[in-house]
């Protein structure tokens, strides 16, 4: 649920994952773990709703608002 939200918003947005991730100092393997149904971590996940300016709520699948 989460790379499809994460690929989702990405989309929308023309913006590409990895260089993504990279910019916030992750490693492309994250990318394959999340495509597999990992979580990230807490920090994680409060770095890219930051980047992404949305909800952690929204990046995981459990708000259909994107606001913070």
């Amino acid at each position: 649920m989460f790379y499809e939200q994460l690929n989702k918003i990405c989309i929308e947005r023309n913006i590409k994952i990895t260089p993504l991730i990279l910019k916030l100092g992750m490693s492309k393997g994250n990318i394959e773990k999340w495509r597999n149904g990992k979580i990230p971590n807490g920090e994680t996940l409060i770095k890219l709703a930051d980047e992404l300016d949305v909800s952690i709520d929204y990046l995981v699948g459990r708000s259909e608002r994107s606001t913070k």
